[in-house]
């Protein structure tokens, strides 16, 4: 759901040829971003163009920590 909401705009960002910047901050938004739904952002289209993401979240194990392991986020900057 996180992934699908997000999605029209990576593509737009994308479609222009600039850097997207993914940012979770599940206490404002009530979603988080979990490293599964960044991934699926990340292959889908538009989703060459993600460069980071900062993840602002209570847990550093199930936020940044699950994203720094995921095999398709290797490439991605995490702050």
């Amino acid at each position: 759901m996180v992934a699908d909401n997000m999605r029209p705009l990576v593509q737009m960002i994308g479609d222009s040829g600039m850097a997207v910047g993914c940012y979770s901050i599940s206490d404002v938004s009530g979603n988080r971003l979990s490293a599964n739904a960044l991934a699926m952002l990340v292959k889908g289209k538009g989703g060459d163009n993600i460069v980071a993401c900062k993840l602002t979240e209570m847990s550093y194990e199930t936020s940044t920590l699950e994203c720094l392991a995921h095999k398709d986020l290797k490439h991605l900057k995490m702050v």
